[in-house]
């Protein structure tokens, strides 16, 4: 009885009856919680794409009309609330962008993350085998802004869709003030944990760990490492433990009240495989050491630092070898370095591999541009 009782809640709140109609729709809830930083919720409402959510009202339009499939529902959907702006966080979905809309309806999305060729986007538009980029070319996916991470990126999409390009870098990341609140001279890696690790993969990762613990333990330098995966926190620590002495490391685990941006900030020199986090704390200005850890074949390769962007195989912070040579060159280079002469290396790379806007004073000025005045006071 308890277990029926359980099940009949759940479905209750899979289901509601019917969408608001605002102006603003956000496509998929991903994201979310960084617009409204922006705008109040009672300006949007969010159309759900994973099927975590349904309207009652939308399904009965469907099955009048005989439409069964997510993608009719969606389109009906938005068919139903008569947006003016659409804004998504998932621009590696193709979904998006194939979707029959009215086209009065402004289109934007904002990339959520590093992006690749490598189980990304860009393996789809740029493999030669598959021959699927001329085919999407053709096609020309249309959205109206697209605000991405970098110039390199950006020229990637325009290949198939036609917009407006924006380069402000990470979005999320721009919400948060850049501050150097440095207070300990503890070096942080920041853990790419994933359950379905390759075997080369652990292989590598175990030995370039072991060289960093070296580096740590000779330099007497404390080694922190950040916690990426909510759900397997335990399963991550223990990966990290069977690597490393667990006195050889403090982990910091994943949650969803975790303050990463204000915790990073604290670091001198912060230290990564081929994270996103990585890439947003080089746009502050933070000391970020990249050590590839992968093979040289595509599409992995486009994991190196800097992709799509050619670059030397090493350079002032960043490396494709992982033995300890490396590691004392670079985190010796950024131990020493001092701030202002750091600002002028950082110059010379940031705009071509990751912006800062901030605030978000592009994705501010595009909403005021089309009429969304209704703003959260920053924080």
């Amino acid at each position: 009885m308890k277990f029926i009782i359980h099940k009949l809640k759940s479905l209750k709140s899979k289901f509601y009856f019917k969408p608001f109609r605002k102006n603003i729709l956000i496509y998929d809830q991903n994201g979310e919680k960084y617009i409204n930083t922006y705008l109040n919720k009672e300006t949007y409402e969010i159309l759900y794409t994973r099927k975590e959510k349904f309207s009652l009202l939308i399904i009965l339009i469907c099955l009048v009309k005989l439409k069964f499939s997510l993608t009719e529902y969606i389109e009906e959907f938005i068919k139903y609330t008569r947006p003016k702006i659409i804004i998504t966080f998932i621009d590696n979905n193709f979904n998006y962008y194939k979707l029959k809309i009215n086209t009065n309806i402004k289109k934007i999305f904002i990339q959520n993350g590093l992006r690749t060729a490598y189980n990304d986007i860009f393996y789809y538009t740029h493999d030669k085998d598959l021959n699927i980029k001329n085919h999407l070319k053709n096609k020309k996916f249309n959205v109206d802004y697209m605000l991405v991470w970098n110039n390199d990126i950006a020229r990637l999409y325009k290949d198939f869709i036609h917009g407006k390009c924006l380069t402000i870098g990470s979005f999320q990341n721009n919400i948060t003030k850049r501050k150097n609140n440095i207070s300990n001279k503890r070096i942080l890696f920041i853990s790419n944990y994933k359950k379905d690790y390759n075997k080369n993969y652990i292989k590598n990762e175990k030995k370039f760990l072991l060289n960093l613990r070296s580096y740590c333990l000779k330099n007497k330098i404390e080694l922190d490492i950040l916690g990426k995966n909510i759900i397997f926190f335990k399963e991550e620590k223990n990966y990290f433990s069977q690597i490393l002495a667990s006195s050889h490391f403090e982990f910091i685990p994943a949650s969803d009240n975790r303050k990463t941006y204000e915790l990073t900030s604290k670091y001198k020199v912060i230290v990564t495989i081929e994270s996103s986090l990585g890439y947003e704390m080089l746009a502050r200005n933070k000391k970020v050491a990249f050590f590839n850890t992968h093979e040289n074949i595509y599409p992995i390769n486009t994991l190196y630092f800097g992709w799509p962007k050619k670059k030397l195989i090493s350079g002032p912070f960043w490396t494709n070898k992982f033995h300890i040579t490396e590691i004392r060159r670079i985190l010796d280079y950024l131990l020493k370095i001092n701030d202002q002469e750091w600002n002028k290396v950082i110059r010379l790379y940031s705009k071509n591999i990751i912006n800062f806007d901030d605030n978000n004073k592009e994705f501010v000025h595009i909403l005021t541009k089309e009429g969304m005045y209704n703003f959260n006071s920053l924080t």
